[in-house]
């Protein structure tokens, strides 16, 4: 009798500790994803950890509810992430989380959106396959667009507060975009990106695009000095689509305002 006790405490326990931990496996996005759900059923937590020494810093774990999720990368199914350098949620509800993974075999982290939608957990890659030459020199990770939203590697940006995702358009489909991050549009919707001495201009809405090749007169030697120099001869115009494109300065819509570069 005691030992059927003990073997069915022995079972109840074993199935608890098996509840606990859960392996995600991470879907592609689709395109404008609205991620702004309000939370029904159990509540995403994160949980911080100490790092072992000063290199290795804080990392972080995440619960939905009670059990502690793990993402399973295309890198490495069977070794699934639990810990994370970056974890932060990007909407007021709580509902969606920003996570970059703590340890890397490749490039950079990759990096996952945590959503609870209708009660369930949905993981969601922002890790787009890409081969670009220079993909070491423009994979930056994670760039903050002041208080909007945030660049992911070139390829996704998301927005904040309202948590919506969308995919930057590439300039090849097959390579990230091969420049830097440079500034955006007053109304926050078009991104553009210093390529050579060429400005390629994605307005992440809808997709759609322009390139604005620069003077030869355009200052090389310091990014404050072609800051200036373009808030001298170019101006935020609007198509017949009312999307703004930084284009060759119309002298009665001047950019006067040199903080909307920032």
């Amino acid at each position: 009798m005691k030992l059927r006790l003990f073997v069915l405490l022995f079972s109840v326990v074993t199935a608890s500790c098996q509840k606990t931990t859960k392996v995600y496996i991470p879907r592609e996005p689709s395109a404008g994803e609205d991620l702004n759900q309000s939370p029904q059923g159990p509540a995403l937590t994160i949980q911080k950890y100490e790092g072992t020494d000063k290199k290795q810093g804080e990392t972080f774990g995440i619960k939905f509810g009670d059990t502690t999720v793990r993402i399973s990368g295309k890198g490495d199914p069977k070794s699934p992430a639990d810990r994370f350098s970056i974890a932060q949620f990007i909407n007021t509800q709580k509902s969606c989380l920003l996570v970059q993974t703590a340890d890397s075999t490749g490039l950079i982290a990759p990096f996952y959106l945590l959503n609870l939608n209708n009660g369930k957990l949905d993981v969601i890659s922002l890790n787009r396959p890409s081969k670009g030459n220079d993909d070491a020199r423009y994979t930056k990770g994670l760039t903050k667009i002041g208080l909007s939203g945030y660049l992911i590697n070139n390829d996704y940006y998301v927005a904040a507060v309202y948590a919506k995702l969308y995919a930057v358009k590439r300039q090849v489909p097959e390579e990230r975009i091969q420049g830097l991050y440079f500034l955006n549009s007053p109304d926050k919707k078009t991104l553009v990106f210093l390529i050579s001495y060429t400005l390629y201009e994605v307005y992440y809405p809808t997709g759609e695009t322009f390139s604005q090749l620069l003077s030869s007169k355009a200052p090389a030697d310091n990014p404050e000095h072609l800051y200036q120099w373009i808030q001298e001869n170019y101006s935020w115009q609007k198509d017949a689509k009312h999307i703004s494109f930084l284009k060759a300065n119309v002298e009665d819509n001047r950019i006067r305002n040199f903080s909307e570069f920032k």
